[in-house]
């Protein structure tokens, strides 16, 4: 699974998306950009599995 974050990504809600990709098991790899940030979620799962993610609030 890919996940990318928006341009005006926190730090908080990066480590929020990798602390819910390892709650399911998974390995995240982050690759960094100039304005982004790329999450790629590694290992065995099904979508099913997953139910909701749902994208963190902001303040």
């Amino acid at each position: 699974m890919i996940i990318i974050m928006k341009s005006n990504y926190t730090p908080q809600q990066l480590e929020a998306v990798v602390a819910a990709v390892r709650a399911h098991g998974l390995t995240p790899h982050i690759t960094y950009g100039v304005e982004t940030a790329i999450v790629a979620a590694v290992g065995e799962f099904h979508v099913s599995s997953l139910g909701p993610v749902r994208s963190p609030r902001r303040s």
